[in-house]
């Protein structure tokens, strides 16, 4: 009950927040808030994954772009109703998922994350040299989804991140009662104890690539939402340093509903205040300190959480290391 009552109120917290910032919040900052809640989608799937059947995913990213990318492609393109590449979009990056996620999701630990990030430098090439995808130079003309005689545009900042974070909290409030589900507690159960769980007859991997798809679908939502509010898309948001950001937000949050939510708003208000801080003070590249930054965040996370999290087989595969921390 405790844990049902905290959530409710962070939700009531989150719900507050998203009315009264769009409001308060000058356009830059707005903008922020904005792209904060396509942060917010992306973590929240990642942290479902990663939080409950214990998987890493170093390539949500692709997915995001995924989803972006048909919504580009089909309505830009090709003249399709914006409605339904939003739907060929989310329907892609499912079926994409299942269908690595068999043969990924039989490898553990270094080779699971090496698994991920193998799909996402992939994925990233691919969006980066297409002629389909535009290569570098990417697509523009993308039609603008508009709902309720509203536009969902950069132009219509306030109703866009009231749209943005309706579906972040719908989302929350899905995921929780998903979560208080039978199959929530199966995935309590492979989350606590993978092998106690399977001898109970869960279907482990069942439930690991239906989690997945969950979190490749929302991924791929966000990217459908991004590509019409933007009305241009290139492969430079869809990359793998996307996807390790998206895991250092997760990381902060602790790999929780609320914790997503959180980790994906300090996130991106803390890259926007360093890019304000290098212009005004530095003089230094706005990317240096940025990076300089989240490395610090992310020493800090993985001196706190880095067992509990996983975290060891993620950033030993990306350090080249050969083993996850030594216990004492």
């Amino acid at each position: 009950m405790k844990g049902g009552r905290r959530f409710w109120l962070s939700t009531v917290a989150v719900v507050a927040c998203a009315v009264i910032a769009p409001l308060v919040l000058g356009s830059g900052n707005t903008t922020v808030w904005m792209f904060a809640g396509f942060d917010a989608l992306i973590v929240l799937g990642l942290s479902l994954l990663m939080g409950y059947t214990g998987q890493i995913s170093i390539g949500q990213a692709a997915f995001f772009g995924i989803g972006a990318y048909s919504v580009a492609i089909l309505s830009g393109k090709y003249h399709w109703p914006i409605a339904a590449s939003m739907v060929v979009g989310v329907v892609l990056a499912a079926a994409v998922s299942l269908l690595i996620g068999g043969a990924i999701f039989r490898l553990s630990g270094h080779f699971l994350a090496l698994g991920t990030l193998a799909f996402g430098y992939v994925v990233s090439a691919v969006m980066g040299q297409s002629q389909l995808t535009g290569g570098a130079v990417g697509i523009s003309g993308i039609p603008v989804l508009s709902f309720l005689g509203h536009q969902f545009t950069s132009n219509s900042p306030v109703f866009s991140a009231y749209v943005i974070w309706g579906i972040v909290v719908i989302c929350m409030i899905g995921f929780h009662f998903m979560l208080r589900s039978p199959a929530g507690r199966a995935l309590h159960g492979i989350r606590d104890d993978e092998t106690a769980a399977a001898s109970l007859g869960i279907g482990v991997l069942r439930y690991k690539l239906q989690v997945f798809a969950i979190s490749a679908a929302i991924a791929a939502l966000a990217g459908a939402l991004y590509a019409p509010y933007l009305s241009y898309i290139s492969a430079d948001p869809f990359g793998v340093s996307a996807s390790i950001q998206f895991l250092l937000m997760a990381a902060i949050g602790g790999m929780s509903l609320m914790g997503a939510v959180v980790g994906a708003v300090v996130v991106s208000f803390l890259g926007q205040g360093l890019t304000d801080l290098s212009a005004r003070f530095t003089g230094m590249n706005p990317g240096t300190l940025e990076l300089f930054a989240y490395g610090v965040l992310l020493v800090v996370v993985m001196l706190v959480s880095w067992d509990r999290l996983g975290l060891d087989a993620v950033f030993s595969t990306l350090l080249g290391g050969r083993g996850s921390r030594s216990s004492k």
